[in-house]
Formats: structure tokens, C-alpha cells, sequence
């Protein structure tokens, strides 16, 4: 592969990092999301990215999120907003362990 692979009128662009296999899709005018093809075979790389394309697309048109948070990432927002329920007094500390 020389320089760079182009699908969907420019909104999917192949490029190979390294090793490895990139994608940038465009989701939005001025937005894109990049994602690695974990894999070092060109044609592996465009069955991947085609089915990543096709998967992001449906996801956009069924009005789900392209990106979704890792578990620790929720966990993490749902500590924070119990604790500020406690601070301003909505909630109190809980007991130590029943026993």
C-alpha cells in the first residue's frame, strides 16, 4: 500500500502506522474518530475498516453513540456525584460494614 487508502468520498481514510493499520472516519463535518485496524495485512485492514465504517454508520442513523465510556470511566461519574449529593446534604455517610 503507497500513502493512503480512501472509502466512502473521502469520509474513511485507511493509513498504515508502524506496523499496524489506522483508521480515520469522519463522523461529522469537523469531527473524526481514529481507530487502530490491529492488524499488519492490507487486505485484512479493508475488510475491517469497511466493517467498522458500515457498524459506526448504523450506529449514527439508530441515534446511538459512536463512542461509548469504559465501565471504570461510569464508575468514576458516579462517585463523584454521590459525593457531591453528600456535600450538599441529600445523602448521608453510610455505617461501616454490617456485623
Amino acid at each position: 500500500m503507497d500513502g493512503v487508502l480512501e472509502f466512502e468520498d473521502g469520509k474513511l481514510v485507511v493509513h498504515k502506522r508502524t506496523k499496524h493499520f489506522y483508521a480515520r472516519i469522519r463522523i461529522a463535518p469537523r469531527t473524526y474518530l481514529l481507530r487502530s485496524l490491529k492488524t499488519t495485512d492490507e487486505a485484512t485492514a479493508k475488510r475491517a475498516v469497511l466493517k467498522l465504517f458500515y457498524n459506526l454508520e448504523e450506529r449514527t442513523e439508530n441515534g446511538l453513540p459512536v463512542k461509548t465510556k469504559t465501565f471504570g470511566a461510569v464508575i468514576d461519574d458516579y462517585i463523584k456525584f454521590r459525593e457531591k449529593d453528600h456535600k450538599q446534604g441529600r445523602t448521608q455517610a453510610g455505617d461501616a460494614a454490617p456485623g
